[in-house]
């Protein structure tokens, strides 16, 4: 899907593409106006210090992208890059739901959100 993206982005001459996906549904409105502020390249960094997705990427990307496939296309691709702009996610915005247990730890947060 990213690969699809990527050649949509430049058949579109769009310069930057963002990146979601459809599994993570506690990602907020914030993170994305975040992330649509910054400068691309920017991403979500994960607990375990990798770059991921929800992340902004730019048009000088967009060649690499097309060539993608696999689970971890572009965190693959973050990994590459050396000018990654951080963008602050709450670990809950960064759940996705792969598993019936992920699924219900995403409907108990959602039930009771975290204050704050």
């Amino acid at each position: 899907s990213l690969a699809c993206a990527a050649r949509e982005a430049v058949r579109s001459n769009h310069d930057e593409l963002l990146i979601l996906l459809a599994d993570m549904p506690l990602v907020s409105l914030g993170l994305l106006v975040r992330l649509l502020e910054s400068r691309a390249p920017a991403a979500c960094r994960y607990p375990d210090g990798r770059f991921g997705v929800p992340a902004l990427l730019p048009r000088g990307s967009f060649a690499d992208m097309q060539h993608l496939s696999g689970n971890r296309g572009a965190s693959a691709l973050l990994a590459e890059l050396s000018d990654v702009r951080e963008i602050a996610a709450d670990p809950h915005e960064l759940l996705d739901v792969d598993t019936r247990p992920d699924l219900d730890r995403v409907a108990s947060i959602l039930a009771d959100p975290p204050q704050g």
